[in-house]
């Protein structure tokens, strides 16, 4: 969970320095990702970023899920299920910002 979490987090912020076209200064850079709620958005101003809206819920859903890991004293059960859901969603994504080619395609 935590790994594909951050690798969605580095891609967005890949995405945005070298792909997105604009120019962002370092500082910039550090105070957008310093809230994840400002990372999302700033990627949803992009029209070319198509991500559907049920699969920023599933994002949310499981950032929430990977804080409630790393933050808090109890840890949270993570099925096999909910990381294959997850990686779908992060693969699904990593293909809309890169046009990679994973899996089966």
């Amino acid at each position: 969970m935590i790994v594909l979490d951050s690798t969605l987090e580095i891609a967005f912020k890949e995405w945005l320095v070298n792909e997105s076209g604009a120019a962002y200064a370092d500082n910039k850079i550090a105070a957008i990702f310093s809230d994840r709620r400002a990372v999302q958005s700033e990627i949803k101003r992009y029209p070319q970023v198509k991500v559907k809206a049920d699969t920023w819920k599933k994002i949310d859903y499981y950032y929430r899920l990977r804080c409630k890991l790393v933050h808090e004293r109890a840890t949270v059960n993570v099925t096999d299920d909910q990381i294959g859901d997850f990686r779908e969603a992060v693969e699904g994504v990593l293909k809309k910002l890169f046009r990679l080619k994973l899996g089966e395609d």
